[in-house]
């Protein structure tokens, strides 16, 4: 997380002349700084967990990784809704992660909304 702070905090004042139509309202003090704090992390988690199918610099450290119900490999628009299930998760005053500990397949929030699971990964074998 603290990598994404960083990336944040470099590109915050980049972003602010990018329009996102129909947000312009909702503009909270800082300008781009709202914006990177919302589409900087959303790429992130979206296109590393793509591109490693299923691993961010966290998940490779832990040696777990995260994985489609329904497919071999993850598909894209299930690394963004991932990504996005990430907000609603925190949006519950983090109830949506704590929801691991009472659901009986371990998901959480946004493994629901992403129809993924988070497995360990055995050592040696690559998929």
């Amino acid at each position: 997380m603290g990598i994404i702070v960083a990336i944040c905090s470099l590109f915050g004042a980049q972003l602010s002349n990018v329009d996102l139509k129909g947000f312009r309202e909702v503009k909270v003090i800082g300008h781009g700084w709202t914006k990177a704090f919302a589409l900087i992390p959303t790429l992130y988690f979206a296109l590393l967990t793509y591109f490693t199918n299923g691993k961010t610099l966290g998940k490779w450290i832990m040696r777990i990784r995260v994985i489609s119900i329904f497919h071999y490999r993850i598909f894209f628009w299930n690394c963004i809704e991932r990504a996005l299930g990430y907000a609603a998760s925190a949006f519950e005053v983090g109830v949506g992660f704590l929801q691991i500990f009472w659901n009986p397949n371990r998901m959480c929030l946004h493994d629901r909304i992403a129809e993924t699971i988070v497995i360990i990964e055995e050592r040696g074998k690559k998929r």
